[in-house]
């Protein structure tokens, strides 16, 4: 079975989730997204909820941000290995491949299911392997 990449979350009992948004869905891009939807869950409860915008700034310059914001998770569409990598070095867990309505998304997340449902992988990254090996055989 797929896993999107960092799905294997440490819970705590007090987390500050990210999720990058377009349209009220999960940006397909962190590296472009103006908006990350901020919240603050305990005991995977929802607590508060805010929205940072980015204008200006540079990929660079949102990953800081949402590090300084202490984020402990965000959840992602795909987002570039160097503002990963960033985002790693500061502390906050990425999960990667994840698509959907930033609710759905963050309930689905809250009840620690959101790898196992399939309805929030981004289309093709499920059947990637099998796809590749049936081509290489020509079959």
């Amino acid at each position: 079975m797929y896993q999107p990449s960092g799905t294997k979350i440490d819970r705590m009992e007090c987390m500050r989730i990210a999720l990058p948004k377009w349209q009220n869905r999960v940006s397909p891009l962190f590296d472009v997204a103006m908006t990350v939807m901020v919240v603050d869950v305990d005991q995977m409860r929802e607590i508060q909820r805010r929205e940072l915008s980015f204008s200006n700034e540079t990929p660079v310059a949102r990953a800081i941000r949402v590090a300084s914001e202490r984020c402990d998770v965000l959840i992602c569409g795909a987002i570039s290995p160097s503002l990963k990598a960033v985002l790693h070095a500061s502390g906050v867990q990425v999960i990667t491949d994840i698509c959907g309505p930033v609710n759905e998304v963050l309930a689905a997340f809250q009840r620690g299911n959101l790898a196992d449902e399939h309805a929030y992988l981004m289309p093709g990254t499920g059947n990637r392997r099998r796809a590749r090996r049936r081509w290489r055989g020509g079959r």
